[in-house]
């Protein structure tokens, strides 16, 4: 099918990069803004009130009758701004592609689609054992501070988390599902993936140091330390997902499934549906990892095998190596 528009000259990878990191950082300062804007109803229309309590109320200060309320709006704005918003942003205007044209395969397929349900379960068994080693992990003395705040952060942020994550209504379940799992497996998705991920695979001309690359990024954008190593593995699974297939509707379909049945894990947990515990997994043994680390390598080989066979690989591999 014919372009709407001659596609663009590409940019030079480092100015590229410097640039959606700036829509990135633009997307959520204006998200967050006008998330803001929409909970004035929360604070009796009062601006002011609403600017001086809403930095309390994400940093853990819960008192707010409407604290859950005000914090997925703000979330829900900021995810929308920062990530699919700026993505879209850097990917129309800078790289001259439409949502459309990121990918190189538009086929979608069911088996493909199932597979990555199992290797999503098995994957979540096998991080929550990785994240247990993670966190043992002690930085040099010279990295202390750093260790030291990341660490705060980290206890903050699973606080916040745990707030959000404290529900037993179906109607809140929905509005936790779109907010926690739906809108950051779509942005994140098309910020790393399609975005990011394209940038360093003409900066670096090799698939798989792009891959690595954007999921330690993916990563330490998160800001924890005890998860670093389990949310690399996450990025690099929807990275070769998107680089395997050339299409990146898997990655986002993986990356929901991996914080969707977080999210309905800690439900079933809270109202007594099941005895699974996703929120303490210290009772995830190496025998079980093992397992689950045999299970995701059989399935991720057969995906490879798979897009293979009926998916042209991603063009951009040696199309976007040509840049000025």
């Amino acid at each position: 099918m014919q372009q709407p528009f001659p596609p663009r000259p590409l940019v030079n990878p480092a100015i590229g990069f410097i640039l959606l990191i700036g829509f990135f950082l633009l997307g959520q300062f204006f998200g967050s803004l006008l998330g803001i804007l929409f909970t004035l109803p929360y604070f009796s229309g009062n601006p002011m009130e609403a600017f001086q309590q809403i930095p309390q109320i994400l940093t853990n200060d819960f008192s707010h009758p409407h604290a859950w309320e005000i914090v997925m709006i703000v979330q829900a704005f900021s995810s929308f701004g920062g990530f699919i918003l700026a993505a879209w942003i850097y990917l129309f205007f800078i790289e001259g592609k439409t949502l459309r044209s990121i990918n190189t395969n538009g086929k979608i397929d069911f088996i493909p689609l199932l597979l990555i349900v199992f290797l999503g379960l098995a994957f979540i068994i096998l991080n929550e054992w990785i994240y247990q080693w993670n966190r043992n992990w002690d930085l040099p003395g010279w990295l202390s501070g750093f260790e030291d705040w990341s660490r705060s952060q980290q206890e903050k942020l699973g606080e916040l988390t745990q707030f959000l994550t404290n529900f037993d209504s179906f109607s809140r379940l929905i509005i936790a599902l779109i907010v926690i799992a739906i809108l950051p497996a779509i942005g994140e998705e098309l910020m790393f993936r399609a975005a990011m991920q394209s940038i360093f695979l003409r900066w670096f001309r090799n698939p798989h140091a792009a891959v690595w690359v954007t999921g330690a990024i993916f990563s330490f954008i998160h800001f924890q330390l005890d998860g670093f190593i389990p949310r690399l593995l996450l990025g690099v699974v929807f990275g070769y997902l998107y680089v395997w297939s050339g299409n990146i509707w898997y990655a986002i379909w993986a990356h929901f499934i991996n914080n969707g049945v977080t999210v309905l894990g800690v439900f079933f947990n809270k109202s007594e549906k099941t005895k699974i515990d996703l929120e303490h997994t210290e009772w995830i043994t190496w025998s079980q990892a093992l397992i689950a680390a045999a299970i995701c390598s059989v399935i991720l080989w057969y995906l490879k095998r798979l897009f293979d066979q009926y998916s042209q690989p991603n063009q951009t591999i040696s199309e976007e190596y040509n840049y000025r």
